[in-house]
């Protein structure tokens, strides 16, 4: 996804069903939705078909109905990622905060803090099907990535929050497969896919290295998602790719951002 611009990949068929075999690259356009002013994180959907999407300028999260335009949601300091509960109500993560939002944008709750200190810039958002979730939590300087301090918490449906993973760089997209048997976690630093067994809520066996991404360069891996047959998408910023994953890890397509369809 480019700054300015939210896009969604759209092919013959149906990309992410997961279903039906993936389509060949030659055959997926990006259709440009429409524009926002500034770059883009957390995208999510809810159930009436809203459309929810963090911005940088202004700081800000867009809702945009079916047929409508997008208006300020919520407006919040670096706002990124976004997940939203079987109850309706929001969690989205912004600069030293996750924040808990009803349906209508009023915020509920704040966390600040956790066992590791006051948050920094809380990333990526997993809900875990127990109406907790997980999240990332990159370091800020590039002193304390290179030292690996970052760190993955787990929160559970009473804000008790937990460290459950750390010695990562920048920990960025994170996803519980849909079994809620695995979380996915990808490393920017390095372009790895790390999965760690969940034993139980909260509760992470020893991290295996699912896949690493060849060919990145200076990119950088972001946010992640499945379809119903457990292959994983992830956003390959700054390489213009859309990187599919096998159950098994293995690469099976890269869609490339290519002039999209109007």
């Amino acid at each position: 996804m480019r700054p300015g611009h939210f896009l969604m990949l759209l092919s013959a068929g149906t990309l992410a069903s997961g279903t039906d075999p993936l389509p060949p690259e030659s055959r997926v356009t990006p259709v440009k939705l429409l524009d926002l002013p500034a770059y883009s994180e957390g995208i999510v959907f809810d159930s009436d078909g809203a459309i929810f999407v963090s911005i940088r300028n202004p700081h800000a999260v867009l809702r945009l109905p079916p047929g409508s335009s997008p208006k300020p949601w919520l407006y919040l300091q670096v706002p990124n990622g976004h997940k939203i509960l079987p109850d309706g109500t929001h969690w989205v993560a912004g600069e030293g905060t996750l924040v808990r939002v009803a349906p209508d944008g009023h915020v509920l709750d704040s966390v600040v803090a956790g066992p590791a200190g006051v948050l920094q810039r809380p990333n990526d958002i997993a809900l875990d099907g127990h109406g907790g979730f997980y999240f990332t939590e990159p370091q800020l300087t590039q002193e304390d990535r290179e030292l690996r301090l970052s760190k993955v918490f787990y929160m559970d449906h009473q804000q008790r929050m937990s460290l459950v993973g750390d010695s990562l760089c920048y920990p960025n997209g994170i996803i519980v497969r849909s079994d809620g048997r695995l979380l996915y976690v990808n490393d920017s630093c390095d372009s790895r896919v790390y999965g760690f067994p969940i034993l139980s809520p909260g509760r992470l066996g020893v991290r295996q290295l699912f896949a690493t991404l060849p060919d990145s360069g200076t990119c950088s891996l972001d946010g992640m998602t499945l379809d119903g047959s457990g292959r994983l998408y992830i956003a390959h910023n700054g390489c213009s790719r859309i990187e599919v994953l096998s159950p098994e890890g293995q690469l099976l397509r890269r869609y490339l951002w290519r002039p999209y369809r109007k």
